[in-house]
């Protein structure tokens, strides 16, 4: 995940601008879904460094979902 578009977007945001992006996120309004907002708090404590090991798609799935096995064949590229 480390070059993907999302953390180099996120890499570019103001400690103002991640915030208010949480807020956007976060609302019931525009995103219905609980799994969003979990995986937004879990970047949002990576900021602004965003390491490469951190933010790696099986270590961050382990974090979200303890209890699943991460599967990289279904997951989206």
């Amino acid at each position: 995940m480390q070059n993907s578009k999302l953390i180099e977007l996120l890499k570019t945001f103001s400690t103002k601008e991640l915030r208010e992006c949480g807020d956007f996120v976060q609302s019931p309004f525009f995103n219905y879904n609980e799994e969003v907002v979990l995986f937004y708090n879990h970047l949002r404590k990576l900021a602004p460094n965003f390491s490469a090991k951190k933010t790696e798609r099986e270590t961050v799935y382990k974090s979200l979902f303890p209890k699943k096995r991460y599967d990289e064949s279904i997951s989206t590229t």
